[in-house]
């Protein structure tokens, strides 16, 4: 009995030591990007494919054909010390998530608009946002919304760390975090 047992342990110990090395292979090279082109294709893609993908920022990036939309899957965007500017606001709806920076990563992200009507960020359905150290969301002026992250329905922002400052609303609300319905803000 006691060899039966020590055979299945020793089976299952060495079937997930095996495994270990394929969750690794799981854990692809972040994919960099260096225009808005190239970051709307891999945003494209993951809203059709779903998955995880991570983003990493080469150069400054302006966004100046419309806004941004993350509906599907999980979306980590690094900065690499770098800006990404938004001329209108990047939507996250359903059940997407979008992390800005990671624990424990140590480069900057920069988070601008050059609207005047829209916030950086709009959340809705059961969208989750989660902002770390290093990021910062800065100098957007908003009109119907407030300038830096506008929440609805039953999303989440997650604030891990990071700065929001400069952030207006010109006419109606909050301008750094406004959070509508049963949406909710945590700051950790």
């Amino acid at each position: 009995m006691f060899r039966i047992k020590f055979v299945l342990i020793s089976v299952i110990l060495i079937s997930v030591c095996l495994l270990f090395p394929l969750v690794g292979l799981a854990n692809e090279a972040p994919l960099v990007v260096e225009t808005e082109a190239q970051l709307r294709e891999a945003l494209a893609q993951l809203n059709e494919q779903g998955g995880s993908l991570t983003v990493q920022l080469a150069e400054d990036i302006s966004v100046t054909n419309g806004g941004l939309s993350l509906s599907k899957g999980t979306l980590t965007l690094l900065g690499e010390n770098h800006t990404l500017t938004l001329s209108s606001t990047f939507l996250i709806t359903g059940e997407a998530v979008l992390h800005l920076g990671a624990k424990e990563y140590t480069p900057t992200l920069t988070l601008t608009s050059n609207s005047n009507t829209a916030a950086i960020f709009d959340l809705t359905g059961n969208a989750v946002l989660n902002m770390y150290a290093g990021v910062t969301m800065k100098d957007s002026r908003a009109g119907a919304m407030a300038g830096g992250v506008q929440a609805h329905g039953t999303s989440t922002f997650n604030m891990y760390g990071g700065t929001i400052e400069n952030c207006h609303n010109w006419a109606s609300v909050s301008g750094a975090v406004y959070v509508d319905e049963n949406a909710l803000f945590c700051m950790f």
